[in-house]
């Protein structure tokens, strides 16, 4: 039984490692359970609760070799970062990535690949920080988690003059971000699926 994580474990981000993964992929299943993206791909509350931990730890570790991924040792969230022009996976790493979410997703696959088009279509062209996912688990979330995971990078980007980017795919939660200086730049849509918001945060001086 995958150990949480207690209310009051809220530790300095520290970057995560491969160990972290398993509780980190839990983490991220129970925060993410009523994101609309994940209950578009995996319709079944049961169902969704059972595979999403499987789905975000073929996520964190086909991200890893090229990511940022900071965590605290409570794993009460987790933070996945990519910096500007980060290394791709090669050929064959993309080869299994691709047959463990059409595993996993099974029918909602081809779902998946069209989404992450029309997100990858809608990134800047010019160099940034990208955020893609910020996850708390559910009863640590309100307590300043989220911004503590984000604060390193968002302050490494002013140092180094760069913006940061990411997707909001709850509207409720533009509102947080805007407080950490992000801003909506337009809306991505897919056909049957949610609308998700991206957001830029230029660099403060």
């Amino acid at each position: 039984m995958q150990q949480r994580p207690t209310l009051g474990a809220q530790s300095p981000p520290r970057p995560a490692t491969a160990r972290d993964f398993p509780r980190l992929a839990a983490c991220l299943g129970r925060a993410f359970e009523t994101d609309p993206v994940l209950r578009w791909l995996i319709p079944g509350a049961a169902d969704r609760r059972r595979r999403a931990p499987r789905f975000y730890a073929d996520v964190l570790n086909h991200l890893a070799p090229g990511a940022t991924i900071l965590t605290t040792d409570g794993h009460a969230g987790v933070a996945l970062w990519l910096a500007p022009r980060s290394p791709r996976p090669g050929w064959s790493a993309e080869v299994r990535y691709g047959l463990r979410m059409l595993a996993n997703l099974r029918g909602r696959a081809l779902h998946g690949l069209r989404l992450v088009g029309e997100i990858e279509a809608a990134h800047p062209r010019t160099r940034h920080w990208y955020l893609s996912l910020l996850g708390i688990e559910p009863l640590c979330q309100g307590r300043g988690l989220g911004s503590l995971l984000m604060q390193p990078v968002l302050q490494h980007c002013d140092r180094e003059g760069l913006p940061a980017y990411l997707e909001s795919s709850k509207e409720e939660n533009i509102p947080f971000y805007r407080r950490h200086g992000f801003a909506v730049v337009g809306e991505v849509r897919v056909a049957g699926g949610p609308t998700l918001w991206p957001m830029l945060r230029p660099p403060r001086r």
